[in-house]
C-alpha cells in the first residue's frame, strides 16, 4: 500500500511453520527439474562446462527472482486479494501502473512459459528415450525420426501434459491438476534423496548432502500422506521393469 508517496506493508497473518510446510510441495514444483540441462548433454556444445552453468546459475538466479519477487507481491497487496487471484503478479502491475502494464506483463509471462515448455518437450523425450535404448522402457519410446528425435514419447508426454493443463480449467476437475502437481513433485523428489544418500556414503560434500536430505524429507512429509505413499510406490515399480530389462534376463539365463 502507498500512503503520502510511502510505501506502507499489508498487515497479514501470522507465521505458521505448519502452513508453511503443507506449501511447501507446490513451491517447489516450478523448481523440479532443475538438474535438466544434464539429460541433453550430448546435444550441448562443451557440455562439461555449459550443463554445469546452466544449473548452478540457472537455478541460483530463478530462486532469487521467485524470493524477491513473490515477497514484494505478499507485502503490497492485501493477503486476500492475492490468495484469492489468479495472476496475483499482474494484479501486483495493475495496481501501481494501470491495466496496460499488466497487460504486458501478462504477454511476456506467456513468451516465458512457450520458452519454458519447449525446454521440457525436449525433457520429457530424451528421459524416455533413454530408458528405452537401456531396456527399461518399451523399444516403441526409443524410436527416433530421421532427425534423431524421439517422435512417439514427445506426443505421448505432450498429451499427458495437454490433459492435466485443460484439467484445471475445468470445473471438478481442478483437484486432479491439484493433486498430480503433488505427485509429481513427491515422486521426483525421490531422486534428490537417492542422490544426497549416495553423496552421504560416498562422503562426497557430507554437509551439503545432508542439508539436502533434510530439506527432501521436509519437502516429501509436505506433500501429504496420500501423495507420499504413491510416490513411493512409483519408485517400487522400477524395481521389476530393472529386473526385467533384456540385460538382466540374459545375466539370469548365463548363471
Amino acid at each position: 500500500a502507498t500512503e503520502s508517496g510511502r510505501f506502507t506493508a499489508n498487515p497479514h497473518a501470522p507465521f505458521k511453520a505448519a502452513s508453511l510446510t503443507t506449501a511447501l510441495t507446490l513451491a517447489f514444483f516450478p523448481l523440479v527439474g532443475f538438474e535438466a540441462a544434464s539429460l541433453a548433454a550430448e546435444r550441448v556444445r562443451h557440455p562439461a562446462r555449459n550443463v554445469l552453468r546452466a544449473t548452478l546459475y540457472g537455478t541460483a538466479l530463478t530462486g532469487l527472482l521467485y524470493v524477491v519477487i513473490s515477497n514484494g507481491v505478499v507485502f503490497a497487496l492485501p493477503e486476500a486479494s492475492v490468495a484469492a487471484s489468479d495472476a496475483p503478479i499482474a494484479m501486483f502491475v495493475e495496481s501501481f501502473w494501470g491495466r496496460g502494464a499488466s497487460l504486458v506483463i501478462a504477454a511476456f509471462a506467456s513468451i516465458a512459459a512457450i520458452g519454458c515448455l519447449n525446454g521440457w518437450v525436449l525433457m520429457q523425450g530424451e528421459v524416455p528415450l533413454g530408458m528405452a535404448r537401456a531396456g527399461l522402457l518399451p523399444r516403441i519410446l526409443g524410436r527416433t525420426s530421421d532427425r534423431d528425435v524421439p517422435t512417439f514419447a514427445v506426443l505421448l508426454g505432450s498429451g499427458f501434459a495437454s490433459f492435466l493443463v485443460l484439467s484445471g480449467a475445468i470445473p471438478g476437475l481442478t483437484g486432479v491438476l491439484t493433486f498430480m502437481l503433488q505427485l509429481t513433485t513427491a515422486a521426483t523428489v525421490w531422486f534428490y534423496v537417492g542422490a544426497c544418500v549416495t553423496a552421504l556414503r560416498l562422503r562426497i560434500a557430507p554437509l551439503a548432502a545432508g542439508i539436502g536430505l533434510a530439506f527432501s524429507a521436509w519437502v516429501l512429509w509436505g506433500s501429504g500422506r496420500e501423495a507420499l505413499i504413491l510416490s513411493f510406490a512409483l519408485m517400487l515399480t522400477a524395481i521389476p521393469l530393472y529386473w526385467l530389462r533384456p540385460k538382466a534376463r540374459e545375466e539370469a539365463a548365463i548363471a
